[in-house]
């Protein structure tokens, strides 16, 4: 293949934005925006009623571990949808990420195979990203579900049949009190639940793997420019290849000063939020197995948390070495051995720049791995105080 076509090698992720209303492209202009806000509606109106049950009941009633459970839908409703408006409120600059990135696969044909096997290996591992973030949400739903179908047959066959929730939510009294002895509010809740479930691994298919796709194509870029200070002062046109070089890097620069731009927030709030969730998640399974009910759905949630903070660190750091691998082929290219004044002041222009590392930040801190080892100290760190606190 010469070149990629964006819009089919991530047809998920475009397909997820659209669905969404938060592609570039997105005209606000017809019935499919309504349905969106009613939707979301819905989605806030559940939230409120985890909160309520929460509040009202778990707490006062000491049941901390359906605290704990009903604790973590409400930080991914609060995660997702702060990401979700944060697109919204980018959407300009997302279009130009994405603009960015489908001339670069564009002008694939007018590079050597070299390059373009380095630019088909990030997009692969974009793409990888993109279908492990819509398995892990699928995964999520149908454990969820799946787990109340198979109590409910084990009820059925001890002869205790009752009915089996998602949550063990307790709705205000006019729905509470009609949940377990009227078919009908059992479904209604039932597939109240379930939306929300779904909505928020949509969601999350939607949010989390555009960042690590746009990385990774910065990282490309980065190895190409790399590879064109190879044998750089032993060829003729030095200074018009220092200039197509420092036009390259002048347009990378742009291309991750807008990854910033427009995600910086969002990965602290994923930072902030996985680190609360694996730490609940933890504590849930630990203490769903001592009561001798083991809640394999939270261990699937624990695992999209460790998913998720590993794929932005590891990706955040592999982009802040390519950074430095660039100033050092920049440097080491044999500028000694050859005097042409133009030239070396280039050069010298691309060292003093590359001495500021190129990295992706977050509100208060750079995603690299020393990032990842601290949010998953903390996070032990919680889980350490709620065992602390229930013994």
């Amino acid at each position: 293949m010469n070149t990629i076509d964006f819009d089919e090698y991530f047809k998920i992720q475009m397909k997820t934005m659209k669905f969404f209303r938060v592609h570039p492209s997105t005209k606000y202009k017809n019935y499919k925006t309504l349905i969106i806000a009613i939707t979301f509606s819905l989605y806030t109106m559940y939230c409120v009623f985890f909160i309520n049950s929460v509040i009202n009941h778990e707490l006062k009633n000491e049941d901390y571990l359906n605290a704990i459970r009903n604790v973590v839908p409400v930080a991914f409703y609060i995660a997702m949808c702060t990401n979700y408006v944060l697109l919204i409120v980018k959407m300009k600059i997302v279009g130009k990420l994405i603009d960015h990135m489908k001339t670069d696969y564009s002008n694939m044909s007018n590079i050597d195979n070299q390059s373009r096997t380095i630019i088909h290996s990030y997009a692969r591992r974009g793409s990888w990203i993109m279908l492990r973030a819509l398995y892990l949400a699928t995964s999520c739903v149908v454990i969820f579900i799946m787990k109340t179908v198979i109590v409910s047959l084990i009820y059925l066959y001890r002869d205790e049949y009752r009915y089996v929730n998602i949550h063990e939510l307790h709705y205000p009294n006019v729905i509470n009190d009609r949940k377990e002895s009227d078919l009908l509010f059992f479904i209604g809740t039932y597939m109240g639940i379930t939306c929300y479930t779904i909505l928020t691994g949509a969601i999350f298919t939607c949010v989390i793997p555009l960042g690590p796709i746009t990385m990774l194509h910065a990282c490309g870029q980065l190895e190409l420019i790399k590879n064109k200070f190879q044998d750089l002062f032993n060829k003729d046109n030095i200074d018009e290849r220092l200039n197509d070089i420092i036009k390259d890097l002048q347009r990378l620069y742009s291309f991750i000063e807008n990854i910033n731009k427009s995600f910086s927030t969002t990965y602290e709030i994923i930072l902030k939020q996985n680190t609360l969730v694996m730490s609940l998640t933890s504590y849930a399974v630990l203490k769903s197995v001592g009561e001798g009910n083991f809640a394999v759905e939270y261990i699937n949630l624990f695992s999209g948390g460790l998913f998720t903070c590993s794929v932005l660190c590891y990706y955040g750091d592999l982009l802040m070495e390519k950074g430095e691998e660039v100033r050092q082929a920049a440097y080491q290219s044999g500028w000694e051995h050859v005097c042409i004044p133009s030239a070396r002041k280039k050069l010298l222009i691309i060292l003093t720049r590359g001495v500021q590392p190129i990295a992706i930040r977050s509100v208060f801190c750079i995603i690299n791995l020393d990032t990842l080892a601290n949010v998953y100290r903390t996070s032990y760190t919680i889980f350490n105080l709620m065992r602390a606190a229930a013994d």
